[in-house]
């Protein structure tokens, strides 16, 4: 996230969409890794260490959207400016 917030920031203009697609794919990786983990961890869901791990999961995911959604909008505005 933090290369494509640089390139999206100060990289090549003509590369902000490359910089906005990048983002959208790790975006989707991490919520793929999410998905595997909560279909992996359906039958230990009562073991103390698999709840830490998914309320962990849960906020790496949620930073990960708020980042994605934070360097949509600075291409956005740059597309727009």
């Amino acid at each position: 996230f933090e290369v494509a917030q640089a390139m999206a920031e100060i990289g090549n203009p003509n590369s902000i969409s490359d910089a906005g697609v990048g983002v959208l794919a790790l975006n989707a990786c991490v919520e793929g890794a999410w998905l595997n983990v909560k279909i992996n961890s359906g039958e230990l869901l009562s073991h103390p260490q698999v709840e830490r791990m998914l309320r962990e999961g849960e906020a790496v995911l949620q930073q990960a959207d708020s980042r994605k959604r934070e360097i949509v909008d600075t291409i956005l505005q740059k597309l727009n400016a």
